[in-house]
């Protein structure tokens, strides 16, 4: 292998290396983000159970808190299709692990649950 050739493939595992640490810190993130939009959520639902609080009050927050959660859950589930992703092209261009010893995230695309709303087609169309 040539100087060049060497060198390249060095800054390619840098990069690499890079990439992979900024994803788990990405995937952490997004981690820490749900797992605080659920406090917030136990909390709003705690000081609605004071019974001084009319049921009702919060709903319209509650009901935009859950569609927040929806937005969170499917951008993690995104960012694991960017590590499957990565995965693949770290095995093509050399400079990750062989092909099959990185776990798939197990998101498959095609399974219901995994599709955003929008992308579900019901049964009889």
């Amino acid at each position: 292998m040539s100087d060049t050739n060497t060198a390249a493939k060095r800054r390619m595992i840098k990069d690499a290396q890079a990439i992979r640490t900024q994803l788990r810190h990405t995937e952490s993130l997004g981690d820490e983000l749900m797992v605080n939009a659920f406090e917030l959520g136990k909390r709003l639902l705690a000081a609605r159970a004071n019974p001084d609080v009319a049921p009702h009050i919060g709903q319209k927050a509650m009901i935009r808190l859950v569609s927040a959660q929806q937005s969170m859950v499917d951008a993690c589930n995104d960012l694991f299709r960017v590590h499957d992703e990565l995965s693949k092209v770290g095995v093509e261009t050399g400079v990750m692990d062989t092909p099959g010893t990185t776990p798939n995230s197990a998101l498959d695309d095609s399974a219901p649950e995994m599709r955003a709303p929008e992308d579900t087609v019901p049964a009889d169309a």
